[in-house]
C-alpha cells in the first residue's frame, strides 16, 4: 500500500515511514511512543482552538490516552456515556478503573 501511496502522492509523510507492529487486538499499529507524540501533538493543536473540547482517542489503549491526553478516558465524567458498559466492566475487574459495579 506504501508503494501506491508513494506512486499517488510523492514522498511519504513522516508517520507512514515506520513499521507497523501487530498490537495485543491483532490490529497493525505504530509504535507506542510515536502513537503517544502524535496524539499529543494533534490533541495540543486541537486545544489551541477551544480549550473545553472533549477530544476521544477511539481505538486506542488507555495507556496511550494516559500519555497523550494526559486525562484516564474512564474517569471523565463527559466521556463516560460514550463507553460500552462491557468494557468498563471488563476493566473494572482487572481493577484498573471503577465506574461501574462488576456483575
Amino acid at each position: 500500500q506504501r508503494h501506491i501511496m508513494r506512486e499517488r502522492c510523492g514522498p511519504l509523510p513522516r508517520p507512514l515511514r515506520y513499521p507497523l507492529y501487530p498490537g495485543k487486538d491483532g490490529k497493525l499499529r505504530y509504535d507506542q511512543t510515536l502513537r503517544q507524540e502524535m496524539f499529543s501533538w494533534i490533541i495540543g493543536r486541537f486545544k489551541t482552538h477551544n480549550p473545553k473540547w472533549k477530544i476521544f482517542l477511539c481505538m486506542e489503549t488507555p495507556d496511550v490516552w494516559v500519555q497523550s491526553a494526559m486525562e484516564n478516558p474512564f474517569k471523565n465524567q463527559d466521556l463516560k456515556e460514550l463507553f460500552d458498559t462491557q468494557v468498563l466492566r471488563a476493566h473494572s475487574r482487572q481493577g484498573n478503573f471503577s465506574l461501574l459495579p462488576v456483575k
